[in-house]
């Protein structure tokens, strides 16, 4: 129930990027013609590498059609496809996408039949240590549950968020890879992903390719195992950390609530986050430190003296002289 809360919450604030149009199911079909050619007839793509529209929240659509037309979302295909359309081209679009059936009319999953030639993959995928990912989220990594807005099995019940059951796998890992690169922005997902390996990211995707082929997770194969590998050389590391511990703690685990933890966190997410602070500090004017602390130092001493003086009459109070 706590889940279906959050997800709840979590959609009623990005509501203001959903649809405010009706749209005509009818009319998108007519419109949705040119989307054929990389979508799919009913909008099953025959090619891994464009999504599944056919069933997805038309809200979800709509929102997305917004982002490459605006300029927020990048696609080079897509921007140019969304350039023209209107608010209600994109109501009815995703009104006809929503509506349309999964399993196309002599009752074939087309998905899962028709696939492109893909190269072999390098990684070997294990759906069900995605399934592990997706419902239980990976705490020591700070990788939260899928579940909680994506929904069981990839059905979402915000209908902000994406439906991801039995989307092309390849499409999961492209989205997933753009946003642990920030070549994709999404605030939540993209704090999600960077701490996702490309491990990771291939089991999801192996995941949604067909949830109900996938079996239960169980107390011995809910946790996720994680091979590490860095390109920083880990006792040098462990030396210049000396000077963290006294926010970070000893190994990473700080013991003051208001400083994160930074055991176990990703190796590249860290390394962003320090280049950020860097890029940060470098491009402060000197000007606006010495407006802003000046003052503030000026104001301290005078605070310290102040406090100083009121303790002497106290203890002049106190201590009456003889």
């Amino acid at each position: 129930m706590k889940k279906v809360i959050f997800s709840i919450v979590i959609g009623l604030g990005m509501l203001s990027q959903a649809n405010a149009f009706e749209g005509d199911a009818q009319a998108g079909k007519t419109k949705a013609a040119v989307c054929a050619a990389c979508h799919g007839a009913n909008g099953i793509s025959a090619a891994e590498m464009y999504p599944n529209l056919a069933g997805q929240h038309a809200d979800y659509i709509v929102k997305q059609l917004k982002a490459f037309k605006a300029g927020s979302r990048k696609d080079p295909v897509m921007a140019p496809m969304a350039a023209g359309l209107s608010e209600q081209d994109m109501a009815d679009l995703g009104a006809y996408f929503q509506g349309a059936n999964k399993v196309d009319a002599a009752g074939t999953d087309t998905a899962s039949t028709v696939t492109a030639p893909a190269a072999a993959p390098v990684i070997v995928a294990d759906a069900l240590a995605g399934k592990a990912l997706y419902q239980n989220g990976d705490k020591a990594r700070g990788i939260t549950a899928c579940i909680d807005c994506h929904g069981k099995d990839g059905a979402s019940n915000v209908l902000i968020n994406p439906n991801l059951a039995k989307q092309h796998p390849e499409y999961l890992e492209k989205q997933l890879t753009a946003f642990k690169n920030d070549t994709r922005t999404n605030a939540s997902m993209n704090q999600v992903a960077a701490n996702l390996t490309e491990t990771d990211i291939v089991n999801l995707g192996a995941y949604f390719k067909d949830t109900s082929a996938v079996g239960e997770i169980t107390a011995e194969n809910h946790v996720v195992t994680v091979v590490k590998t860095f390109t920083g050389d880990v006792e040098a590391g462990k030396a210049k950390a000396v000077t963290c511990a006294a926010c970070h703690g000893a190994d990473g685990n700080a013991a003051v609530p208001m400083y994160p933890s930074l055991a176990g966190q990703s190796e590249a997410y860290l390394t962003k986050q320090l280049t950020d602070f860097k890029k940060a500090v470098a491009s402060i004017n000197p000007n606006i430190i010495r407006l802003t602390l000046v003052p503030i130092i000026l104001i301290t001493v005078s605070a310290i003296r102040l406090c100083k003086s009121h303790f002497s009459m106290a203890m002049a109070r106190i201590n009456p002289p003889m």
